[in-house]
């Protein structure tokens, strides 16, 4: 705590003749700097609370009419904020989709560490990549009426936060074949660009898909030449 000193004032008449000193004696004044930490705190969690809002928003409103018509002021309506708290947090739409982007990474990234953890196979653990890094943004696109918008949109103002996304979702699936890695090295194969090819691979499996069916049967193709090269067994189906 901090103890604020009794402050003496010397006013002065028009002829310059001092005043008698006025004291405001503060020293009974306690400023509790636990109080202000909490504010602080309380600041952040709402700091926090309103990010999240705004994001969950800007997806909904984008799925819905693209990123090209899509304007700050339909995200804040969609939030329920004012849009001076949105501008406060986002400078204009291309930091929003940054930020969108980053936080559609960062949950995609720790939902397939988290759900790996209980796996005991390394066939569901491909499973689950594959669904949070493929089959769940196909989905989105294809609820969207202007799938391509949304593509192009995030490439032109997001570009940095996707290469950043496809780098951490290649770290994990390094992590799900470190495991088998001296299998990879026996096949004339290194880990890392094994798990560049099958991340590549599964990229494109969600541009060139036709449809769902048709993505899960590429995902379960490569899913199968993966298992093959560590000596794994394929899932019976």
């Amino acid at each position: 705590m901090w103890r604020i000193r009794p402050i003496e004032f010397l006013p002065r008449m028009n002829g310059g003749i001092p005043w008698p000193p006025l004291q405001f004696d503060f020293s009974t004044t306690i400023v509790d700097l636990s109080k202000i930490d909490n504010i602080k705190l309380f600041v952040n969690k709402k700091t926090m609370k309103n990010r999240e809002q705004i994001i969950e928003a800007a997806i909904g409103v984008i799925s819905r009419y693209g990123v090209k018509r899509t304007t700050m002021s339909d995200v804040a309506a969609e939030a329920k904020i004012v849009r001076q708290t949105l501008y406060n947090l986002y400078a204009n739409k291309e930091d929003l989709l940054r930020a969108m982007m980053r936080h559609i990474g960062e949950q995609s990234v720790a939902s397939i560490r988290s759900e790996t953890e209980e796996a005991d196979d390394l066939a569901t653990k491909l499973d689950i990549f594959f669904l949070h890094f493929v089959v769940k943004p196909y989905e989105w696109l294809q609820s969207s009426p202007d799938a391509k918008d949304i593509v192009d949109g995030f490439n032109d103002a997001a570009r940095d936060e996707l290469a950043k996304s496809y780098e951490n979702h290649r770290a994990v699936l390094q992590d799900l074949l470190k495991p088998y890695k001296d299998r990879i090295e026996q096949a004339g194969l290194k880990l890392p660009a094994l798990a560049d090819t099958i991340q590549t691979a599964a990229k494109g499996a969600k541009s060139s898909a036709r449809d769902k069916r048709h993505l899960k049967a590429l995902l379960d193709s490569l899913k199968i030449m993966v298992l093959t090269l560590v000596g794994e067994d394929p899932p019976r189906r």
